[in-house]
């Protein structure tokens, strides 16, 4: 196959997976429907049962999309996957807020790698800084760690005047399958809300 073609495969590759990543962070609710290839809903519901990752997902990687001539699939080109945590109301300092588990559902074989995490307010903080956390339990949710190194200037922060912040050094970086999660605040002015955070993880084999 001629260097032409497969340049023009990659390119295609780039622009559906820039696509579906602006559908899930567009969208409000929903899921992933496995049938029709797309992403209908990046939110967590309040189900108990809610999870990061949802059981369609496994589907959809079982019948990756190829290039029909080169073969690379999704698999092999990467997979990104976004948590979404949305926190309502003015914020105060609280431990495991979430009215909703977060639990890593994967496949057989495939574990998700730390690449990026990222906070926003609706109302920015006045007087000091608004510090999240973002904690994982390997043993069902008994004990949790900091995915973030020691301190609240390793957390993830929203500085005073500022509308969002991002953090992307942390002290755990691999996640299986059947990971917990939880979210903390550690500090709040009072006066900040409507928080959202997004953390986005890479999809790879083990």
């Amino acid at each position: 196959m001629d260097d032409s073609k497969v340049e023009s495969e990659l390119r295609q590759l780039k622009l559906d997976t820039k696509r579906l990543r602006e559908e899930l962070d567009a969208t409000k609710r929903g899921q992933i429907d496995a049938k029709k290839r797309r992403i209908v809903n990046a939110s967590a519901s309040q189900d108990q049962n809610d999870v990061v990752i949802r059981a369609e997902l496994y589907q959809f990687l079982k019948d990756p999309p190829r290039f029909p001539s080169s073969g690379m699939s999704v698999e092999q080109a990467g997979m990104w996957v976004w948590g979404r945590a949305k926190l309502g109301g003015v914020q105060s300092v609280a431990t495991d807020v979430l009215a909703h588990p977060y639990v890593v559902r994967l496949p057989a074989g495939y574990k998700l790698m730390f690449e990026h995490s990222f906070v926003s307010c609706k109302v920015k903080p006045t007087t000091s800084t608004y510090v999240v956390d973002f904690l994982v339990s390997t043993d069902d949710a008994a004990t949790f760690t900091s995915i973030y190194p020691a301190g609240n200037a390793n957390k993830l922060n929203i500085a005073v005047s500022a509308r969002s912040g991002t953090q992307d050094t942390v002290a755990t970086s691999q996640f299986l399958t059947n990971t917990y999660f939880r979210v903390d605040i550690l500090a709040a002015d009072g006066v900040v809300s409507g928080i959202e955070m997004i953390i986005r993880w890479k999809m790879e084999k083990i």
